[in-house]
């Protein structure tokens, strides 16, 4: 009697674009990125019938920065010249939104939020370091070298379109402080 001859199963990779499949199955995999010749960012998703939703399973954030050292004197968020970072949402869904920058001055409070979407920006998405935060006190000016700064990490549900941007301000006017190093990193949680 002939040996039988065992066919291996098919192997289904996952499909890779700027755009994810328009009529999942369960436990579809797909890799969604932003350029298919240069991406700056893949995210690979397992879709979940049961939720209708695209469930983020890997992939890098998607990272932006603004270098530039820049000032401003504004008591209200605001863009600095070089306007950022920012990062376009490319599909509905929750998302790990985080951001960091370093501030030097006369040590005064200032901080960052980021905008989202056409929401007003709010403290809600930001913090604030310098005076008071650090320990310096007020009126012990920091300089390039010895900057003070943080990061914040939160999570919000988004639209597609929606446009994250860091601004900035300080909470005394008169002197203004510079921020440098400006970094946002995007990744999902779920898409639909």
């Amino acid at each position: 009697m002939p040996t039988a001859i065992k066919i291996p199963p098919v192997v289904s990779y996952p499909t890779m674009g700027t755009s994810l499949p328009g009529s999942p199955v369960d436990g579809q995999q797909a890799i969604l990125v932003d350029s298919t010749s240069s991406p700056t960012y893949a995210w690979m998703f397992q879709y979940l019938a049961s939720a209708s939703k695209w469930l983020f399973i890997g992939g890098s954030p998607a990272i932006t920065e603004v270098a530039t050292a820049e000032f401003t004197n504004s008591t209200t968020y605001v863009d600095l010249t070089t306007v950022g970072p920012s990062f376009t949402i490319p599909r509905t869904g929750q998302y790990e939104i985080a951001f960091a920058f370093n501030q030097y001055g006369q040590n005064i409070p200032g901080g960052a939020a980021v905008k989202l979407g056409s929401a007003a920006t709010s403290v809600n998405e930001g913090f604030s370091s310098g005076a008071g935060a650090n320990g310096a006190g007020a009126g012990n000016a920091i300089s390039s070298a010895t900057r003070v700064g943080g990061s914040k990490m939160f999570s919000r549900a988004l639209n597609a379109g929606d446009v994250l941007k860091v601004q900035y301000l300080v909470e005394i006017g008169a002197s203004g402080n510079t921020f440098a190093n400006r970094t946002l990193s995007v990744r999902p949680i779920w898409v639909t």
